[in-house]
């Protein structure tokens, strides 16, 4: 990718908006310089650009969620977007890293937290991953969206076989479930 051999922010906001999403996320995860230059577009006056920088902040999030700990505060603004797009990508992003250092989000719970109310399954689902992730080492910190997690879980068992593009909505059932196994697990470890 040669037109990142610097990392510049003018080259990475370019290849985000040609939509180099693997290639970008590949350098970044090499290359602090571009790490910083993707975390910068995601305030660019681009909305393509922004869309593009919360998919490969998720990518390499899914390649290398340690190398996103520097980042979690981005993430969390991602994750508050009203952009769902952006918000599922950042909320993605949170979950990898959160299932690997929790203790780098665990601050966040709360925002994070208010998503599980979100009427976009995915926005609500990727919330309950995250939820779960920071629940299964602060169980306690995490204890309080037990109930919520339950009625996503109930919403996915009643509303069956409905497909929000091709998102099947019983993942909040799936998802908030195991989200809910972590806490309590993780609560039934601490009192033994």
């Amino acid at each position: 990718m040669r037109s990142l051999s610097r990392g510049g922010p003018k080259e990475v906001e370019a290849a985000l908006e040609s939509g180099k999403v693997e290639e970008l996320a590949a350098r970044a995860t090499e290359d602090a310089a571009v790490l910083d230059a993707v975390i910068a577009a995601l305030s660019s006056n681009s909305s393509i650009a922004r869309g593009w920088a919360a998919h490969v902040l998720g990518n390499i999030a899914r390649a290398a969620p340690d190398k996103m700990a520097p980042a979690a505060r981005a993430l969390v603004k991602l994750a508050l977007d009203r952009d769902d797009w952006v918000a599922c990508w950042g909320l993605y992003a949170l979950a990898e890293l959160a299932a690997v250092r929790p203790g780098a989000v665990v601050e966040h719970l709360d925002s994070v937290g208010k998503r599980l109310g979100d009427p976009i399954v995915l926005v609500a689902t990727r919330a309950a991953q995250v939820v779960g992730n920071i629940g299964a080492a602060h169980p306690a910190r995490a204890a309080k969206f037990i109930l919520r997690l339950r009625e996503l879980a109930e919403i996915g068992e009643h509303v069956g076989h409905v497909e929000a593009g091709k998102w099947d909505i019983r993942l909040h059932k799936d998802v908030a479930e195991e989200a809910i196994k972590k806490i309590e697990g993780a609560m039934k470890k601490k009192n033994a």
